[in-house]
């Protein structure tokens, strides 16, 4: 998975963030590869995809460049 999650981040460094600086917390490479994978896992709303998220193990987090410690879980 690390090397797959890698090949796809690399392949979208180059995308334009349209996103106002001020609030951005992710970059958004890694925000567009979370909500990839989610897709592909079948999670389809918004919603869906930010459970995916945090649901997902810490493995899977620091391969999909997100730190463990700053997904959210849910109560």
């Amino acid at each position: 998975m690390p090397e797959t999650a890698a090949g796809r981040a690399a392949a979208l460094a180059d995308l334009p963030d349209p996103r106002a600086r001020r609030g951005v917390r992710h970059r958004l490479v890694v925000v567009v590869t979370a909500a990839v994978c989610a897709v592909v896992a079948g999670y389809r709303s918004y919603t869906a995809i930010a459970e995916w998220v945090a649901d997902v193990p810490a493995a899977t987090a620091l391969a999909l460049g997100i730190a463990p410690d700053r997904v959210r879980r849910r109560r």
